[in-house]
């Protein structure tokens, strides 16, 4: 289980080699929209745990990346993910940085 709590604007999770389900990591992250973007390349016996956490949604893109040295060479990109919302929105409206014990805060992204 992960004890961090990322809370920020926007995020754009990088899975790499990820050994941590999609659906754990989604819950760790907090955003102003409750949403957040996503490119994974799943491996060994993750497939079935890096995908939409609602059923049968399926990536915007899944492709095969020929320039990854790998077997598991297998790309999945999600635009538009479900996560927690920021604890600073929830609280004051405010769509910057975090407050509290939420965990690591981002300072907001230019618009």
């Amino acid at each position: 289980m992960q004890e961090m709590v990322i809370d920020c604007d926007r995020a754009l999770l990088v899975m790499v080699h990820a050994h941590v389900s999609l659906k754990d990591t989604l819950a760790a992250v907090r955003t102003t929209s409750g949403e957040c973007a996503a490119v994974i390349l799943p491996c060994c016996n993750w497939y079935n745990k890096l995908v939409h956490p609602t059923a049968g949604v399926k990536p915007d893109e899944d492709y095969e990346d020929m320039a990854v040295v790998s077997p598991q060479r297998n790309v999945r990109v999600f635009a538009s993910l479900p996560c927690g919302v920021s604890e600073a929105r929830r609280t004051s409206g405010d769509s910057g940085g975090g407050g509290g014990d939420t965990g690591a805060v981002c300072d907001p992204c230019p618009a």
